[in-house]
């Protein structure tokens, strides 16, 4: 997954006022793709993996071709 698609997803689907809503990822079919792939490799408990891939999602605007932090606030 690209940098700029990760910038559109976070972990849960929670929000915050002036700024894009994004895709929650635990939702849908890459996350249980995810989970079940580390899974059969590795030993870990769930939220280890929930505390992984949401800071590497947290951090995925700042990176190289993310989309930058940026608080668009709406015109009066």
């Amino acid at each position: 997954m690209n940098v700029s698609l990760m910038a559109k997803f976070n972990l849960s689907r929670q929000s915050r006022p002036y700024v894009a809503p994004k895709i929650g990822i635990k939702q849908t079919a890459v996350y249980s793709v995810l989970k079940a792939c580390v899974s059969q490799s590795i030993s870990h408990t769930e939220k280890d993996l929930e505390d992984v891939v949401s800071k590497i999602l947290k951090y995925a605007p700042d990176r190289k071709g993310g989309v930058g932090r940026r608080l668009e606030k709406p015109s009066p």
